[in-house]
């Protein structure tokens, strides 16, 4: 972090190419996370900072429930930081489930994937 300044740092998840950075409200983003750190020099010297921090589960529940479908074979992870000293990395773990259709239901999966960005 930056002393004296908000340091953040944010993560997406998303079927679709971003030029923005995606949050779980929007469109085929399928997961999003963020670490802030809020800093308050009080004094010459005196650096007061707090973490605040975003993130997904560690593990699947027991059930998992319908979160969205990839039709095509790529996803997008971006990482942005903010008054950071350093690059900053991201990781992420997804689960899924494997699902069979015939040609016009993936067409239309496709399509919709597709023009929904």
């Amino acid at each position: 972090m930056v002393p004296g300044s908000p340091s953040a740092t944010q993560a997406c998840l998303s079927v679709t190419s971003r030029t923005t950075m995606g949050f779980i409200e929007d469109n085929n983003v399928l997961a999003s996370g963020s670490c802030a750190i809020q800093s308050k020099i009080a004094a010459a010297g005196d650096a007061n900072s707090v973490s605040f921090t975003q993130t997904s589960l560690e593990t699947p529940p027991a059930m998992l429930e319908y979160i969205g479908i990839i039709a095509t074979n790529d996803m997008f992870l971006s990482v942005k930081g903010t008054n950071n000293f350093g690059a900053k990395t991201v990781g992420a773990r997804v689960w899924g489930y494997r699902a069979k259709a015939d040609a016009a239901i993936y067409a239309a999966l496709v399509q919709s994937e597709v023009l929904s960005a």
